[in-house]
């Protein structure tokens, strides 16, 4: 069966270039958070997180390399919000931007993940959606193998 579309409804790497912007923004209304930020970008959040976002999709349909790839990401996902909660120097404001940005990547990329394990078998991902969770196909409510009738 051929691979099907897979649509991938969230840049990710919009995400994170839009956290980045606002945290970088948000640090800079104070010199000591604007000096700390500067530095904790260049040691710490210096993997390039967000070309790494970008170049993630390019890998479908080859599953066990979008896979490999994901499992980077949520690599340097762990290491930035450690290195951000570990900072208090930046403020209060910026580690929380930051780390909204990265709890909702972490869930996002998982989600297309999914999408696109589900599309590189053929299946049309919408459908599936609206029957059910990917582990449940078919487990909806009212169905008799799937929630409460």
């Amino acid at each position: 069966m051929a691979a099907g579309k897979w649509n991938r409804p969230d840049n990710l790497q919009q995400m994170w270039k839009t956290a980045k912007t606002s945290a970088e923004a948000k640090a800079k209304t104070n010199k000591d958070w604007a000096s700390a930020f500067t530095k904790l970008q260049k040691e710490k959040l210096n993997e390039n997180l967000g070309d790494a976002l970008g170049k993630w999709p390019s890998s479908y349909p080859d599953i066990a390399k979008l896979e490999a790839g994901m499992k980077k990401i949520q690599e340097k996902l762990n290491k930035y919000s450690t290195a951000i909660k570990s900072n208090a120097a930046i403020g209060a404001e910026v580690p929380k931007t930051m780390n909204r940005a990265i709890a909702d990547i972490k869930v996002k990329i998982e989600n297309q993940f999914d999408d696109a394990k589900l599309a590189a078998l053929g299946a049309d991902v919408d459908v599936v959606r609206k029957m059910g969770s990917p582990g449940m196909i078919g487990a909806g409510p009212g169905n008799k193998i799937g929630g409460k009738k």
